[in-house]
């Protein structure tokens, strides 16, 4: 019988599973250290992204945070346009307001105003600067971002207070309770719906500016009238040579002038 053969070497098991088609790596796994994501088919072991894929993520995911700003614009024109032509001139303002989707929001005589999309707002002042003669030209803009923000706060306050209040009411003990818990309720309910309206309000009014149109007809020519020609001079008076000197004296060649 011969010397007992050495019992071969333990063989270190794979940490994770390997499919027909897997080979393993050149470089065994050492022992505390995670198996290659690779080497994860099977999901048990998930890949970790690296630094740069998440940079190239988070960064448009961090536009897209950035608050919009919210401008509330506000234009004025005054044009004067041909005699009898203030009414078709003030058409053509709507005209345009609507083909750029927007619609008539007011009319008198001798104006119109209009609400254009914010975005078309430059657009359409500079059509309809096109209808007639520009006399002036204001335009003013109001950034209500800050106020919408924190109008959205306090919305959001007040709704955990309701529903806090609720939950007191449900727990009232006795008449005097629930009525005092009945008022804030329905004072806070009253805040809640003044902030919805106002919030309803800025988020009209930063979709769609107003433009004011006032138009003029233009004044008409002064035409010179014909003046007529002036009167012929008078003749000069004829005098009367007087044969007396002494004569002259007493006055008498004045009251013989002759016209």
């Amino acid at each position: 019988m011969g010397a007992a053969e050495a019992p071969p070497a333990p063989v270190m098991q794979a940490q994770y599973p390997v499919g027909a088609d897997d080979a393993p790596s050149s470089a065994p796994a050492q022992a505390g250290q995670p198996a290659p994501a690779e080497a994860a088919k099977g999901g048990t072991v998930p890949a970790t992204p690296s630094a740069g894929s998440q940079g190239a993520k988070s960064a448009p995911a961090d536009r897209a945070k950035a608050p919009q700003a919210l401008v509330v614009y506000t234009g004025e024109l005054g044009v004067l346009v041909a005699d009898g032509s203030v009414a078709s001139s003030l058409d053509a303002a709507v005209l345009v307001a609507e083909e750029l989707g927007g619609h008539l929001a007011g009319r008198g005589n001798d104006f119109v105003r209009v609400k254009v999309p914010s975005a078309q707002f430059r657009e359409a002042m500079t059509r309809i600067e096109k209808t007639g003669e520009v006399t002036n030209r204001s335009v003013s803009a109001e950034d209500v971002t800050a106020e919408f923000k924190d109008l959205e706060v306090r919305l959001e306050n007040l709704k955990a207070t309701r529903k806090r209040i609720e939950e007191l009411m449900s727990r009232a003990g006795n008449l005097t309770e629930l009525f005092v818990v009945e008022k804030e309720l329905e004072r806070v309910t009253t805040e809640i719906d003044v902030i919805q309206g106002r919030l309803r309000f800025l988020r009209d009014s930063t979709s769609f500016s107003v433009i004011t149109v006032r138009a003029a007809a233009k004044p008409k020519p002064v035409v010179a009238k014909d003046t007529p020609p002036p009167p012929p001079a008078r003749p000069a008076p004829t005098t009367i040579d007087l044969p007396v000197s002494w004569l002259t004296g007493l006055g008498v060649d004045q009251l013989l002038k002759l016209d």
